[in-house]
């Protein structure tokens, strides 16, 4: 059978094409690649049956202090170190010693109300309560519906007493820093940021219930 005279030429134009094609889009990767490597940030666009790169204007960044969570972690964690630092000395962590202050106080709780008073997530109470525990710091009794509440052990209670004086000097140093006026506005804006939170939080549920119903 012999070959159409334009199967060549077919064939010629179709290795054209392809090459075209190939070269195309190495041209777009490389455009990409350059784009990206100068902190653009590109994307293709469809117009007219053609691939063209368009970039995206830049994003500017949250600043930090416009951001609550990174603020209010920002000053946890300074505050934090404080205490720990203080306390070191002692075999205490200060979120260990809030949970045996908190229970002290209460003389018995619920770990459902622990978690409500602390605004501390269920999984996380449950891994610092099960440290307190095997210290045997706190123990745990099971009451009506499965809910666990929580005591002080005489060992707890005496390495609370014996700890309070690390923390109060702990506590004097930043108070003395911060100054008396400054103090008490910053132990109320906190009570008011958490029932903020709270509100936006059941905001959210009533918002997502709305969508369900």
């Amino acid at each position: 059978m012999r070959p159409h005279p334009d199967e060549p030429q077919v064939f010629l134009l179709l290795s054209m094409w392809f090459m075209t094609l190939l070269v195309a889009r190495l041209i777009e990767t490389y455009s990409i690649l350059a784009l990206c490597s100068k902190g653009e940030q590109p994307f293709l666009a469809a117009t007219n049956g053609a691939a063209i790169i368009a970039v995206l204007p830049k994003r500017m960044p949250m600043q930090l202090e416009d951001s609550a969570l990174a603020q209010a972690r920002r000053a946890n964690r300074a505050i934090s170190k404080l205490y720990n630092l203080v306390l070191s000395s002692c075999g205490l962590r200060a979120t260990q010693y809030v949970l045996l202050q908190s229970i002290a106080a209460a003389g018995e709780i619920s770990q459902h109300q622990l978690s409500e008073q602390l605004s501390v997530a269920t999984a996380t109470l449950s891994r610092r309560l099960s440290g307190l525990k095997k210290r045997r710091l706190v123990e745990m009794r099971t009451a009506a519906r499965g809910s666990r509440i929580y005591t002080l052990t005489p060992a707890g209670c005496s390495l609370l007493t014996s700890t309070s004086l690390q923390w109060k000097s702990a506590q004097r140093r930043l108070r003395s820093t911060l100054g008396e006026a400054d103090w008490q506005i910053f132990i109320n804006v906190c009570d008011r940021v958490c029932e903020a939170a709270k509100q936006a939080e059941s905001m959210r549920i009533a918002f997502a219930r709305s969508i369900i119903d």
